[in-house]
């Protein structure tokens, strides 16, 4: 109805794993529904383009219960194994904000928990220009897969 031409989903909805089903299960729950919303999506309007961005993780020392970097490494996963099997685009926002072991680099978090400051952007942003410019030129390809985490 608007017009546009793309959408971009970002799997920031950390609070979801926390809220539904059980620690081995929460994660394949919020990628059905992630899965489900791009379906009713494309359904809907069929010409509209679908890039997915990754969920970011948590700071060393901060899981609760289902909502850890675990299950959110596998939400990603999940998701990237449907975008590659469907033609949709997924965007690894998330594995340049890392300190190369899974949690989230301090000096991208406002919070010492999830919450990312202003320079996490200008990541994002560098990352988010690569694909620009890889889809321009016709070289794009999506991750075949992403990092999991066992924290």
């Amino acid at each position: 109805a608007t017009g546009t031409g793309t959408i971009y989903i970002g799997l920031m909805g950390l609070n979801d794993l926390g809220m539904v089903g059980k620690a081995d299960t929460c994660a394949r729950i919020v990628a059905d529904e992630v899965i489900q919303c791009i379906e009713k999506l494309k359904e809907n309007s069929p010409d509209v383009k679908v890039v997915v961005l990754a969920s970011t993780y948590l700071m060393r020392g901060n899981s609760f219960r289902n909502l850890n970097n675990r299950n959110m490494s596998l939400l990603n996963s999940y998701v990237l194994e449907y975008c590659n099997k469907s033609g949709i685009d997924f965007v690894d926002v998330a594995t340049p904000l890392t300190d190369g072991g899974g949690w989230l680099a301090s000096v991208y978090c406002s919070d010492n928990y999830c919450h990312l400051k202003q320079n996490a952007y200008y990541v994002w942003m560098d990352v988010l220009r690569d694909y620009a410019k890889q889809k321009t030129e016709g070289t794009w390809q999506n991750p075949q897969s992403i990092p999991l985490f066992e924290n």
